[in-house]
């Protein structure tokens, strides 16, 4: 064997050792026909055309320090990150320009990273609904929303030194969001980030999405993981139970955005949840929002659904704001104990409570029953040591039997008690309220028998029970109405007021009112009487 022949069979062996070992180029390679990667191939940048398009298939891993371009515009490459049902790693250091090129990175195991921009004409033209990408750079980077389906299969932000990975437009990311340390990821304005994976993130780094109008929805269809963040629009999405377990200690809806939460559950867990003045929450009335954490509303928001506090440890500060249905639970006595806030918490559904203590007086909390249906009663808690009470939220003109406001017992409120005009409190045979500051009626309190004098010269005070009583001495009767076959006696000194042509004292047929020896009834209005009337005292109209 000659020399040339020693040469010869050394290059075919070298070339051999490139094509099964790996393909090494430090220039530019252009393809202008068919590369079928199955290793490791490296160049500095690659284009996929030539003089004709070019085609890659690659299920090994193709390195290019600068940049990879897949078409010139005319020349359409095509670049399949997967072959025979293997996924490939497309290392970029610079740009992937895809152009009008086709990508596909199709496969859970495909991965393409990019330390430059990736770029894109159009949507169907580059794939990754299942495949992952890696904004790689050290420094800012759009992600790419120009895509097929607007959809990745996975995304990873990394790089480190504080880079900044922002949203370029709207996207559903199918897996998991990695954001690597000190590296940020923002939604961006406007934009919408859908999340469907159970738990979405791996986060090292920051999430951010509290940019203008920018949304972020948890759309697992079952149960999922919420990262902690500062959001614009929070959307709590598609049933399930989504839980806060991760990312920074509070949940915050920034000024203008709105917590939305659908039929499932949002658990916020120990996490605290903040608004703003403008913020906003919308809660589907068949969801429910629960906490264990601190809440902090800048606005008194209207709550539909039900709102559950939880906390079991120590003492939990609830938010000033107008609930549908409110759940209080959680701890024993003073461990657990639920704090109400300053001004009023209104509940117009079902008031739940379990647990530990609740405190009204600390920030001189005005509890308000709210219910405005004109077919559901709601109850009023006996139970409670309410600082101020208030009877309020419904419009019954005519005072119906349903819809009205019922109390479970005698009530104790320490400060002001008021039954606001066209609500009804049903004291349900119970006979006192006591109050420690004012009490006003200008709505209606029914009583079964005796009752307790709470004046209002708009409000109507009426005996409907069937059982005898005595009506407390009182200045300042509106309406008397007497409706239950039970003898309801006045004792001492009681006026009602109505205005000049209003009924101020109206006793039903089946009514029977009788004025003892000691009796004084004064009426300032007219009287209507289709039942029993009794005069053994004095008894004036005028």
């Amino acid at each position: 064997m000659n020399a040339t022949q020693v040469i010869r069979r050394g290059l075919w062996a070298l070339v051999a050792l490139f094509l099964v070992g790996g393909l090494v180029f430090g220039q530019t390679y252009k393809n202008n026909g068919t590369l079928n990667n199955t290793s490791s191939f490296s160049a500095g940048n690659f284009q996929n055309y030539r003089t004709s398009a070019g085609k890659v298939n690659n299920r090994g891993t193709i390195s290019v320090s600068t940049n990879y371009t897949n078409s010139d515009g005319t020349l359409n490459g095509v670049t399949h990150n997967q072959s025979g049902g293997t996924g490939g790693m497309i290392d970029v250091g610079g740009n992937y320009a895809n152009s009008t090129g086709t990508t596909f990175n199709s496969l859970a195991a495909s991965v393409i990273k990019v330390g430059g921009s990736l770029t894109n004409t159009t949507a169907a033209n580059f794939s990754t609904d299942t495949g992952k990408v890696d904004y790689k750079a050290a420094s800012t980077q759009t992600v790419l929303a120009t895509i097929k389906s607007s959809k990745y299969g996975a995304l990873t932000l990394s790089g480190g030194s504080s880079a900044v990975k922002t949203l370029g437009g709207s996207v559903t990311v199918e897996g998991l969001v990695t954001i690597a340390a000190s590296t940020e990821f923002a939604v961006g304005a406007s934009n919408t980030l859908t999340l469907n994976a159970a738990t979405p993130f791996s986060n090292s780094g920051t999430f951010t999405a509290n940019a203008s109008s920018a949304t972020t929805t948890y759309n697992n269809s079952t149960d999922q993981s919420v990262t902690g963040a500062a959001y614009y629009n929070l959307t709590i999405a598609n049933g399930g139970t989504k839980t806060v377990d991760n990312g920074a200690s509070t949940v915050s809806v920034a000024a203008g955005g709105t917590l939305t939460n659908g039929t499932g559950t949002f658990d916020l867990g120990t996490y605290a949840l903040t608004t703003t003045a403008t913020s906003a929450i919308t809660n589907n009335a068949s969801g429910t929002i629960k906490t264990g954490g601190a809440v902090t509303f800048g606005a008194s928001h209207t709550i539909a659904g039900t709102f559950v506090y939880y906390k079991a440890t120590g003492s939990q500060d609830l938010g000033a704001a107008s609930y549908t249905n409110l759940t209080l639970q959680g701890g024993t006595g003073a461990t657990g104990k639920k704090v109400m806030p300053s001004g009023t918490l209104n509940v117009a559904g079902t008031f739940s409570i379990a647990g530990g203590d609740r405190d009204y007086s600390t920030n001189s909390n005005t509890f308000a029953y709210t219910g405005a249906s004109s077919s559901t009663n709601q109850t009023v808690y006996s139970s409670e040591s309410y600082y101020n009470l208030s009877i309020s939220g419904a419009s019954d003109t005519t005072f119906s039997t349903a819809g009205r406001k019922q109390a479970d017992g005698n009530l104790s409120i320490a400060n002001n008690f008021t039954v606001a005009a066209t609500n009804v409190l049903d004291m349900q045979g119970n006979t006192t309220i006591t109050a420690g500051g004012t009490a006003a009626n200008s709505g209606k309190i029914m009583w079964q028998g005796n009752n307790t004098y709470i004046g209002g010269t708009s409000g109507v005070t009426e005996f409907y029970g069937t059982g005898a009583g005595t009506v407390a001495v009182g200045a300042s009767y509106g309406k008397l109405v007497f409706a239950g076959s039970g003898t309801k006696t006045v004792s001492g000194a009681v006026t009602a007021n109505a205005s000049s042509g209003v009924t101020a004292l109206f006793v039903y047929s089946s009514g029977d009112l009788s004025i003892g020896g000691s009796g004084n009834l004064t009426i300032n209005g007219d009287v209507e009487n289709d039942g029993t009337i009794t005069n053994a005292g004095t008894f004036t109209v005028q």
